[in-house]
């Protein structure tokens, strides 16, 4: 193999490592507060409680409720799309968007829900 090509092997394989790299970044990013999400320019991931009875429907597929983040602060979150089920049911729930001003737009909502297998209290 010549010296040129041995330059370019290894170039390819730094893009590849660093393609890699941003890659495993995203898929374990951590969850941030309401306040941090104020900051960011992109969809970051914010976990909470949903608040039940504050749903409201603006539309027929855009809705809204205000979700408790692990920081204590309240914050109303706007999605287009089906309202999960088992939203005030859940343990947690994450919502993935960004704000628009000062409301938080989700365009996905992931809910956790209580574990069957958790034992029963008597």
């Amino acid at each position: 193999m010549k010296k040129y090509d041995k330059i370019i092997l290894v170039v390819l394989l730094l893009v590849f490592a660093v393609g890699i790299g941003f890659t495993a970044r995203s898929a374990f990013e951590s969850y941030i507060t309401f306040a941090e999400a104020r900051e960011a320019t992109r969809n970051v991931q914010v976990k909470g409680v949903a608040l039940e009875g504050t749903v409201i429907e603006h539309d027929l597929e855009t809705w809204s409720f205000e979700l408790e983040d692990l920081a204590g602060e309240t914050q109303r979150v706007t999605h287009q799309g089906n309202m999960p089920p088992n939203l005030f049911e859940a343990d947690n729930v994450v919502v993935v968007g960004q704000f628009d001003d000062n409301d938080f737009v989700a365009s996905q909502i992931l809910v956790k829900c209580p574990s069957k297998y958790a034992p029963e209290e008597e």
